[in-house]
């Protein structure tokens, strides 16, 4: 009998052992982590799964420390995690489905996180890929803060411990939008006028690090931007500032680590810091871009105010539809990968070109180039889908009211004023809210 024991003590090691081994190489060694377009896909299933960017940095921090997977394969894992975080941002912007005016901005405000990631993504990422930028300035500055070889950071975790105590019992939730509705009323006195955004962009940092959610804090703003008391262009250097401010918990992490595995946890950490801030550098310092990515925002609450069943369609088509087909296109040989991706980018290129111009000077294109009416009206507006699409979705039971077209919901509410009290869409963004917090891992 003791023989036995000693043999299971010995064993379960052995075993556990083995299983961590057979993990690691499964990891290394799978094809979607190893293709940067389907590792980038993985990220942000990962981020729809378990509702928080924050927890998919940790764990890429922490499986780089275990040495499961290497910091350049990461990355585009953690790019694809900064997307996805918008699912719950728009089901609290339901709330306010009975008011035409006040969806159509809390719709644009819970989207405009995954606008601007989206925006950097096809920026950055190709920069990335052919350049290493965000590798390389992350271990520049790692680098010099790596001491001797062997140095411990017990000291270090006594200090971080405690603060990851103080930051899980601290969640603010709703009460960091009442903060934030006192603050955006105010600005810096005037020639200080213009930094006012980086003002507010830090105030979004700092309440991200207590909070550590930046859905939280994004779906604590959605009500405030519906219900008008804030706009979107105020709420966007909150939204870049949350964005920084989340990447802390994954360099807390870092600190946390094992001393021997503290140098690949901590340039992983960095990494995330550093994409943000070239984001952030990319589509707001620079005066021509900053307006970007709201007006992609508006224009995508415009679309879901006039067709409500577009969110539908939006959210299957962004988070199922488009990921689970680049993971079947990376399983295709590599030249038609290539010619696939060249097309479609030739195709987005060429489509952009036109709208800039269409806007700005058209009387340079040909007359058939002018509008898009030469296509099908099934290639180029939703009105085509609109009757059958409102038809089945506004059968649904229970949620069918949500999917009325925004003049006949319109009308019902004149007619109905008790139906949508300010009390009671309160009541839905409050639960809606508090959703977003326990549906995060």
């Amino acid at each position: 009998m003791p023989s036995a024991k000693v043999g299971d003590e010995t064993e379960a090691p052995a075993h556990k052992r083995s299983i961590v081994s057979w993990t690691r190489k499964a990891i290394q060694e799978s094809p979607l982590i190893n293709d940067p377009i389907s590792a980038v896909v993985v990220g942000m299933l990962a981020t729809v799964v378990l509702q928080s960017a924050t927890t998919t940095t940790n764990i890429l921090v922490t499986m780089v420390a275990a040495n499961m997977i290497t910091v350049h394969d990461a990355i585009p894992v953690m790019i694809g995690s900064e997307l996805g975080s918008s699912l719950v941002n728009a089901m609290v912007s339901l709330a306010y489905s009975g008011k035409p005016e006040q969806f159509k901005r809390a719709f644009s405000a819970a989207i405009l996180g995954d606008v601007f990631n989206i925006c950097g993504l096809f920026v950055i990422f190709p920069m990335e890929m052919f350049t290493g930028l965000i590798e390389k300035v992350s271990w520049w500055i790692v680098d010099p803060l790596i001491s001797e070889q062997g140095l411990s950071f017990k000291t270090l975790e006594l200090l971080t411990d405690p603060i990851n105590q103080i930051i899980l019992q601290k969640l603010l939730e709703g009460h960091a939008a009442n903060y934030v509705k006192s603050l955006l009323s105010k600005q810096c006195p005037g020639m200080w006028k213009p930094c006012t955004g980086y003002l507010v962009m830090l105030v979004g940092l700092i309440v991200t690090i207590l909070i550590q959610s930046n859905s939280i804090f994004s779906s604590s703003l959605t009500p405030l931007v519906g219900s008008g008391v804030v706009t979107l262009e105020q709420m966007y250097p909150l939204v870049l500032g949350s964005n920084i401010g989340t990447t802390f918990s994954g360099v807390l992490a870092a600190f946390s680590t094992d001393p021997s595995r503290f140098e690949k946890a901590l340039h992983m950490a960095m990494c995330q810091v550093i994409y943000n801030i070239i984001g952030t550098c990319l589509f707001y310092i620079v005066p021509c871009t900053r307006k970007f990515p709201v007006y992609l925002s508006l224009k995508l609450g415009e679309i879901t105010n006039e067709y409500r069943w577009f969110i539908v369609v939006f959210i299957f088509t962004f988070f199922l539809i488009i990921p689970f087909t680049i993971i079947g296109l990376t399983l295709l040989p590599d030249n038609v990968i290539v010619v696939v991706f060249i097309v479609l980018l030739i195709l987005a290129i060429i489509c952009c070109l036109i709208c800039v111009i269409q806007n700005s000077c058209v009387e340079f294109l040909p007359r058939f180039l002018q509008d898009w009416k030469f296509l099908p009206i099934w290639m180029r507006s939703l009105e085509y889908y609109d009757p059958f699409m409102t038809k089945v979705f506004t059968r649904l039971p229970y949620i069918g009211g949500f999917f009325r077209n925004g003049g006949s919901y319109r009308r019902r509410f004149e007619q109905d004023g008790k139906a949508h009290k300010t009390d009671d869409i309160e009541h839905k963004v409050h639960k809606l809210v508090q959703l977003s917090g326990h549906s995060q891992v």
